[in-house]
């Protein structure tokens, strides 16, 4: 019942002889306003409850109300709600003069109030003018029986098919499901409105819980295909109680489907050396061409706060017939919206697409995710923002604009072209930009090592041939190539020469020539520079071949020995070259003592004691190379690959 009155003409009594001659069920104490007392200008006459918790959406306010008829106050009994403890008053009901002279039934649901602590008023409102009653009794806020749907929107899959890529799971509250497994449509439930090509299925998977999907593909899957009308409407026999009136959401025709126009941010170019001149982003609509972008907008999300710091409105533009739209700098080609040098953000920062207006981002404010359309959140070499991947479908990475170490020479794009899906980001790499044209993987000189060994003869020679393969792009050239105009080469020791040499239009070996001058391991070389100029390739020019220039190689030169001491007294070392286990196998005199294992610079690595005529030893945790074994004045070398 009813806990405080504001007003001393509220009155809790037994009976109203102008008015309820009793409470709702007979007996007990109700609620009572004498109109017939309580002067106008007292109103409005006010009961107020303790603050009770909302606990979820599906609970109600259940009272009964008298109003005596001839009560000329439009509205003699209004409901309020405050979640903020008096501050503010919602209203949630008025009650006319339809229904008089008996008691009533009302119920209110207080879903917007989920969740939260709240206080309800009633207001009585008085005309002093007839002899009459308002009556209240039997207030309670308790749960009904009710269907909890997640989620009222399917949206269409990222891969822009048709296809939804989201469910309704479904909570049914004091009430059960009379079966599990999928449910019969036309016995346990019945729909409307479904696109051509999809199909309704409920799945219950306990007595209070279900699943309502959308499976197949829709025949037409446009965004001006968006539907807000599919009806559920579960029957009787769903239900253990039988009655599916009885059951709050039993029946809901507003589910509407999202579905998308394909338009992804194809590549995008946020660094370059000096002021970023060159900025750019392409969106694209999958080859379709002339796609009008009205109603579509681009955003700019800082990671520095994960905050908008830039939109720009698409009306008026389109695709062109190739399918691509690119916004950027003057400096773009074929940019079709203009914007100024040093604008994108260099990361981790993000890109979006959304259906909707520039003026609904405005600077500062936070990640929006209705609407979106496409995202990618991007960095050079930065630490992932996870406060920007809710733009993105989960699981999906960071992209690093500086993937090759040359973030500020490559851009970031779908390779291939438009591939992924909307909000999937990991068929981006880094490659040479390629504005308003089909995008292609980057080209990329690939090294099998670093170090060219000198030959076992010790004589300053290079046995090593190094054989670099070209992904991606072409040698333009054949034979041996010509240095400063196919390549410069610094560092090499006096008496090598280096001598590069295209076997085919993907391979190109480098090998050394002559004899080094000074070949012992103190005149080991570390910053051998081999650079590829720009005729040297067919596609692309140097700068934009990764790997296309290398200041970092080596050359060792082996411990130095007399010619005739290699393999004397050893019977043999084997396997060579070898994965990591050797075998040392001494002359049937054997040798005595140690045996050393050193690298090519005569630094020692292990000795150890001679154990018979065959001592093993494990080089697998040393790095691929030319070692030495020795006892005494014997030598021997192999090779770990």
């Amino acid at each position: 019942n009813i806990a405080y009155s504001g007003n001393t003409e509220w009155q809790m009594v037994l009976s109203d002889p102008n008015g309820a001659p009793s409470g709702y069920n007979g007996t007990g104490y109700f609620a009572r306003l004498n109109t017939s007392v309580a002067p106008a200008t007292g109103n409005p006459y006010i009961l107020t409850s303790a603050p009770v918790h909302i606990p979820a959406p599906y609970y109600k306010l259940f009272y009964y109300y008298w109003i005596k008829s001839g009560n000329t106050s439009p509205s003699p009994i209004i409901v309020k709600v405050s979640a903020d403890f008096g501050q503010t008053w919602t209203t949630v009901h008025s009650h006319d003069l339809s229904a008089c002279n008996a008691w009533y039934q009302q119920t209110i649901l207080l879903a917007p109030f989920s969740g939260q602590d709240i206080i309800i008023r009633f207001e009585g409102y008085s005309n002093q003018s007839m002899n009459g009653s308002l009556g209240l009794d039997q207030v309670e806020i308790k749960a009904e029986k009710s269907l909890i749907y997640s989620d009222y929107s399917f949206k269409e899959h990222y891969s822009n098919d048709g296809s939804m890529r989201n469910h309704s799971e479904i909570k049914l509250i004091m009430e059960t499901f009379s079966t599990t497994g999928l449910l019969t449509e036309g016995t346990d439930y019945v729909t409307a409105n479904i696109p051509s090509g999809l199909t309704a299925e409920l799945e219950v998977f306990s007595p209070d819980s279900a699943r309502f999907s959308l499976t197949g593909n829709a025949t037409d899957h446009a965004n001006i295909n968006d539907i807000a009308n599919v009806k559920l409407e579960f029957l009787d026999a769903a239900f253990t109680g039988g009655n599916a009136l009885s059951v709050l959401q039993s029946k809901v025709d507003t589910f509407s489907i999202d579905f998308l126009d394909f338009l992804v941010i194809n590549e995008a170019d946020a660094d370059q050396t000096g002021s970023d001149l060159n900025e750019f982003i392409e969106l694209y609509d999958g080859g379709t061409g002339n796609f009008p972008l009205d109603g579509y907008c681009v955003v700019l999300y800082n990671g520095s706060g994960d905050v908008v710091y830039k939109a720009w409105d698409l009306d008026g533009y389109s695709t062109g017939s190739n399918g691509y739209f690119v916004m950027g700098t003057p400096a773009v080609p074929g940019a079709s919206l203009y914007f100024a040098g040093n604008t994108l953000q260099n990361g981790a920062d993000a890109i979006a697409i959304y259906e909707g207006n520039a003026s609904d981002f405005t600077n500062g404010s936070p990640l929006q995710l209705q609407k979106i359309q496409d995202a990618v959140v991007y960095g050079n070499s930065n630490a992932d923002d996870y406060g920007l991947f809710p733009l993105l479908a989960p699981g999906q990475p960071q992209v690093n604009e500086n993937e090759y170490g040359m973030g500020t020479v490559y851009s970031f794009q779908r390779v291939p072209n438009g591939s992924g899906g909307m909000q999937h980001t990991f068929t981006f790499t880094a490659a040479p930009p390629t504005p308003g044209f089909e995008n292609a993987p980057a080209p990329v000189l690939i090294w099998p090592a670093d170090t060219f060994f000198e030959s076992s003869a010790d004589d300053g020679s290079v046995e090593t041939i190094m054989t670099l393969t070209l992904r991606n792009d072409s040698f333009d050239v054949t034979g041996i190539l010509q240095e400063n105009l196919h390549y410069t080469g610094m560092n090499v020791p006096a008496g090598l020469a280096l001598q590069l040499e295209v076997t085919s239009d993907t391979t190109l070996e480098v090998s050394m020539t002559g004899n080094a001058l000074l070949h012992s391991p103190a005149d080991n070389v570390s910053n051998l520079t081999l650079s590829f100029l720009n005729e040297a390739f067919r596609t692309y020019t140097s700068p934009l071949i990764v790997r296309s220039g290398r200041s970092d190689l080596h050359i060792e030169f082996i411990w130095p020995v007399a010619a005739d001491r290699y393999n004397q007294d050893f019977a043999r070392v084997y396997p060579s070259p070898t994965d990591g286990m050797i075998f040392i196998e001494t002359s049937p005199a054997g040798l005595h003592g140690n045996i050393q294992i050193l690298d090519v610079s005569g630094r020692l690595l292990a000795a150890i004691p001679v154990t018979g005529e065959i001592t093993p030893f494990d080089l697998s945790e040393y790095a691929p190379g030319l070692y030495f074994i020795r006892s005494g004045n014997h030598q021997a070398k192999i090779v770990k690959k």
